[in-house]
């Protein structure tokens, strides 16, 4: 079943007992048994993540996010660690819940800013899009391949924050409390390679000032580079 945005994701980072090559099948295959939506993918590090841990993605079928670190864990087998787990909802990509299945280099990039600046960011992603995919032709001498798969948002008042497995944190959502004025965008961008992600670094102008932009409105920016872990 694919779904139509807007839809639900589910972004964790895992550790296990054991280097993510011995890890990664086993967790494929428990995550075949997830029930709330499918796996769009299993990540493992290039850079920034140690050789123990997985990014995952997991799209959710429903509007619910209660139990959701607590089904997961029931997925897992007993010496992988929920480290991180943040609900998110699908922006203006993906257009479905598909699985992510290339080869080469996936960049998660953590954007933290304020909720009420969220839709702009957004809207000056799919901007620099239009002219940062439109230069990436491989055979010019600065040319690169790229493409950005996903634009997920953390979501204000309705869905928890980010919660510590294996459930929510202590005060979260409880009547009364403050809520975070700050959340996560979180972009995942192919590259065909390492090369195209650095000749990426200057695209077109038009896509370069949409990009300060948006990076002006964040606190903070964290990025990693991984690969899907079945193409390794």
């Amino acid at each position: 079943m694919s779904l139509p945005p807007p839809f639900r994701i589910v972004y964790a980072r895992l550790q296990a007992s054991v280097p993510w090559m011995q890890s990664a099948p086993q967790i494929e295959r428990a995550l075949a048994h997830w029930t709330r939506g499918r796996c769009m993918g299993v990540f493992m590090g290039l850079f920034g993540l140690n050789n123990h841990e997985l990014l995952v993605l997991l799209s959710v079928h429903d509007a619910k996010a209660d139990g959701l670190a607590a089904e997961l864990r029931a997925c897992l087998p007993t010496e992988v660690e929920i480290i991180e787990l943040l609900p998110l909802r699908a922006t203006v990509r993906p257009a479905t819940d598909e699985p992510f299945t290339r080869a080469g280099v996936h960049v998660f990039r953590f954007f933290t800013l304020p909720f009420s600046r969220m839709d702009e960011a957004v809207a000056l992603s799919g901007a620099g899009w239009e002219t940062f995919e439109r230069d990436d032709d491989p055979n010019a001498s600065d040319g690169y391949r790229t493409e950005p798969l996903g634009l997920f948002a953390q979501d204000g008042p309705g869905w928890p924050m980010s919660f510590a497995p294996p459930g929510p944190a202590p005060g979260v959502g409880s009547p009364g409390e403050a809520l975070p004025e700050e959340g996560k965008l979180l972009l995942v961008t192919w590259y065909d390679s390492m090369t195209s992600w650095e000749r990426s670094r200057t695209p077109n102008p038009q896509a370069t000032i949409n990009f300060r932009q948006r990076a002006a409105l964040t606190s903070s920016i964290v990025a990693y580079a991984t690969r899907l872990a079945n193409t390794a």
